[in-house]
C-alpha cells in the first residue's frame, strides 16, 4: 500500500515538473531573440502554396456523387436500429432563479 502511495506521487511529481519545464522553455525561446522568421522576397514560397491550393481543388471538382450507391443490394439490406427516444419533461423556465420562484 506504502509503495503504490510512493510510486504514484513520485510519478506524479515527474509529470508535472515536465509540464511546468515544458511550458517555461516554450515561453523562454519564444521570448528570446532565438526565434527568428524569414520573408521570401518575392513570395515564391507562397506562389507554391497557392498552385497546390488550386490543384486540390481542381481535385475536388472532379469528384462526381451519383445515386447509384442508394440503389445497391448492400445498401437496401440495411436495418435501422435507431431507437425513438421518449418525451422528457422540460426543465425550468430560468435555471439561474433560486429553487422555489
Amino acid at each position: 500500500m506504502k509503495k503504490n502511495i510512493l510510486i504514484t506521487s513520485i510519478l506524479s511529481t515527474i509529470i508535472i515538473v515536465t509540464v511546468v519545464g515544458a511550458f517555461y522553455f516554450s515561453t523562454v525561446s519564444a521570448q528570446s531573440g532565438l526565434v527568428t522568421t524569414t520573408e521570401n522576397v518575392g513570395g515564391a514560397s507562397s506562389d507554391v502554396v497557392a498552385q497546390k491550393l488550386v490543384s486540390k481543388i481542381n481535385i475536388l471538382r472532379s469528384v462526381t456523387l451519383k445515386g447509384d450507391m442508394f440503389k445497391s443490394p448492400s445498401f437496401i439490406s440495411l436495418v435501422d436500429w435507431s431507437k425513438p427516444l421518449p418525451d422528457q419533461e422540460v426543465g425550468r423556465n430560468n435555471p439561474f432563479a433560486p429553487i422555489g420562484q
